[in-house]
């Protein structure tokens, strides 16, 4: 009788496991001071804690993307309408620091954006939106896009795209690949030093394409 008592609250053990893994928040029963008592207790008060911390986590990121990015995104539009002189003509020193603010904006906004997408991931919330892209097209709109947010660098941004890859199409989420590449010819930015070029290109390879970022940077140790 003994035996079979402790099999069937080691298998009340499992299924309590098995519903935190679940996404559930198990509850411990009442009664006992032995070490499987101890062990159902100690499970479903960890479990209660994990819960509520991933909770508060939720509603961190959710403060983050409501009262943070969204009003950071409305900031750096208005920017860049001064920078363009769509509120009239700025001095060169009042250019520049605007030009200066809206690039620590940009990277902030990005750094934002990361974060979110982590959290997706990890809570199995990202979807891919995949569509037909003319990589072709889509490489010199980002390369330019990181050449102005990065004027002091002295490093030259340089673009191959070999021509038999114009037509090329790829399914992909448009969004995350700007972000990928963007992220990669930062990333060869930061190593690369004064003088220097990185070079970017697109090449063709049957019916698929190579994408390389390529610096003369140190490397990774």
């Amino acid at each position: 009788i003994f035996g079979r008592q402790i099999i069937k609250r080691i298998a009340e053990l499992n299924i309590k496991a098995g519903y935190f893994a679940a996404g559930g928040t198990p509850i411990a029963t009442p009664g006992g001071d032995d070490e499987l008592a101890v062990l159902d207790c100690s499970l479903c008060h960890a479990a209660k804690t994990i819960r509520e911390s991933e909770m508060q986590k939720r509603n961190l990121m959710a403060t983050i993307n409501h009262d943070l990015r969204t009003p950071l995104s409305s900031l750096l539009i208005g920017l860049e309408m001064v920078y363009e002189g769509l509120c009239g003509t700025l001095p060169e020193p009042e250019e520049e620091l605007v030009l200066k603010v809206e690039k620590d904006l940009r990277k902030l906004l990005h750094q934002i954006n990361d974060l979110l997408d982590i959290e997706k991931f990890d809570a199995g919330e990202a979807n891919a939106e995949l569509r037909p892209v003319n990589v072709a097209n889509a490489l010199p709109v980002i390369v330019e896009k990181v050449r102005r947010e990065n004027l002091e660098a002295n490093v030259k941004l340089k673009l191959a795209i070999d021509e038999a890859a114009n037509d090329l199409l790829a399914l992909l989420d448009q969004p995350m690949f700007e972000r990928l590449i963007t992220v990669l010819i930062e990333n060869a930015l930061a190593a690369s030093k004064d003088e220097s070029v990185i070079l970017i290109s697109l090449t063709r390879q049957n019916t698929s394409m190579r994408i390389c970022v390529e610096d003369t940077g140190p490397g990774v140790p």
